[in-house]
């Protein structure tokens, strides 16, 4: 697959094409991607690959991002507002500022105090970047 700039990722997820996203990421792992302030509302996103990706100021507002791939990801004051994010892996990324109000968050992986902890709840509060 020939290689593609942030814009034409993008494109490929804003038409749901998550398979040939991720089939793109695959071969070209060491590529940055980068959608900050970007939205996402409603957009299914299930499984998608967004390991190391900047989504700084993104939105997410009632997307599907079940056992997505969020590991080491920038998601500073992102909004998931209503997100399905239910078996995601967010370990080590940085929160700082997201709202996780009344996301789905069943078995969400992530990284506090150097722990892994499996939170099932709703609606989280995030202090100084991470999940208490």
């Amino acid at each position: 697959m020939e290689k593609m700039n942030d814009n034409e990722l993008l494109e490929l997820l804003k038409i749901g094409d998550v398979k040939g996203f991720n089939e793109y990421r695959k071969e070209n792992p060491k590529q940055k991607i980068d959608f900050e302030g970007e939205n996402f509302d409603g957009i299914n996103l299930e499984w998608i690959n967004l390991k190391e990706a900047n989504l700084r100021n993104c939105t997410f507002l009632g997307a599907n991002m079940a056992c997505s791939n969020l590991r080491n990801a920038n998601l500073e004051n992102v909004n998931f507002e209503g997100a399905i994010l239910q078996n995601a892996n967010l370990w080590g990324s940085y929160f700082e500022g997201a709202d996780f109000e009344g996301a789905n968050l069943f078995g969400l992986t992530v990284h506090s105090d150097g722990i892994e902890m499996l939170i099932d709840c709703i609606g989280i509060v995030v202090k100084d970047g991470w999940i208490p």
